[in-house]
């Protein structure tokens, strides 16, 4: 080993000799302006060998070409090492690519199922609603006719009335019930219209006049009336009624009358509250009452229509009252 360095050691010293020589050369060539051809003695043995290429060569004991082949070889891996974990990152990334493109043809399929979902949920929401409707309306319809065929009809057969020369309201009526349940607490009233001698205002004329109002009754409590029942009141006398002092008598001094109402007020067996009316001519005193009787002219209807205020009688209901009041609009009355 150490004779070989010792050789590289001379060839180097000799190249270095060489060439500092042909450099003087040169350099005194260039001052004469002459060129000299060199002589035969004075070129160096080692001339063939400076004028080819130096080339070096290192001889390497096997120590360090095992470990310059080790290292190669662990560079080699390296290499292979990095293409592998490179191509692994390549197919990771693709297979996360193709995952995420996958999660979003997921997610969009399941926004698009939820929706489809949430839409036929409101549908069948609506049609169960619509469909319980339907039930409740069939229920109710049903329960409506149910009632209807049940519930208790009042008719009054018969209705009388005259006015007697104590100032009373007397009447009769007979009521029939034609349903199929009983009505209950049923009670009548009646009403007439008298007139009253009056002295306009300025304003309407100021002169006196004959004008209408309407007197009520007290009730007549007929009871309950079972289905397909008739009841009849008999005479009922409803004295101590408040009849306008103004009002128009005839001869007698009876309270001339006219035409007027009967009311008759009952519940059904559902709670309902139950109405009928007849009109009816009242007549003016015990006298002309029995020949009305005779003949049967208290109906109001057969000969003059409708009289009465069917809306104000049933306005009375089930009220309880002591006077009443008989003024007009334009005294102040409502």
């Amino acid at each position: 080993m150490l004779y070989r360095a010792w050789l590289f050691s001379v060839a180097i010293g000799l190249a270095a000799d060489s060439l500092q020589a042909q450099d003087e050369a040169q350099h005194s060539e260039r001052q004469t302006g002459t060129q000299t051809e060199p002589s035969s003695y004075e070129v160096s043995p080692v001339s063939p060998i400076l004028s080819e290429p130096l080339a070096v060569v290192i001889v390497e004991d096997d120590a360090a070409a095992e470990a310059r082949k080790r290292r190669e070889a662990e560079a080699e891996q390296r290499e292979k090492d990095d293409l592998v974990a490179q191509q692994g990152m390549n197919i990771a990334t693709q297979a996360m690519n193709e995952a995420t493109q996958s999660m979003k043809r997921a997610a969009w399929w399941s926004f698009g199922a939820i929706a489809v979902g949430t839409a036929l949920l409101i549908v069948t929401l609506h049609l169960t609603r619509q469909a319980n409707k339907s039930a409740r309306d069939a229920v109710a319809a049903t329960r409506e006719v149910g009632k209807a065929q049940v519930m208790a009809y009042l008719s009054i057969k018969e209705s009388k009335a005259f006015i007697d020369d104590r100032d009373g309201i007397i009447f009769s009526v007979t009521v029939k019930n034609f349903g199929q349940s009983p009505a209950r607490d049923a009670h009548a009233i009646a009403s007439v219209w008298v007139n009253r001698e009056i002295a306009l205002p300025e304003r309407m004329g100021g002169k006196t006049a004959n004008l209408s109002v309407e007197v009520f009754s007290r009730s007549l409590r007929l009871g309950d009336i079972a289905a397909g029942e008739t009841i009849a009141s008999g005479a009922y006398s409803t004295h101590d009624l408040s009849f306008p002092v103004d009002v128009v008598r005839n001869a007698e001094g009876v309270i001339i009358a006219g035409p007027g109402s009967i009311g008759v007020f009952a519940k059904d067996v559902f709670g309902d509250e139950i109405f009928e009316s007849d009109g009816v001519l009242v007549a003016t005193g015990e006298e002309q009452f029995s020949d009305w009787e005779r003949h049967g002219n208290f109906h109001a209807r057969s000969l003059f229509g409708v009289f009465g205020n069917p809306g104000s009688l049933r306005a009375r209901g089930w009220k309880e009252y002591e006077t009443q009041s008989h003024k007009l609009q334009f005294e102040g009355g409502k």
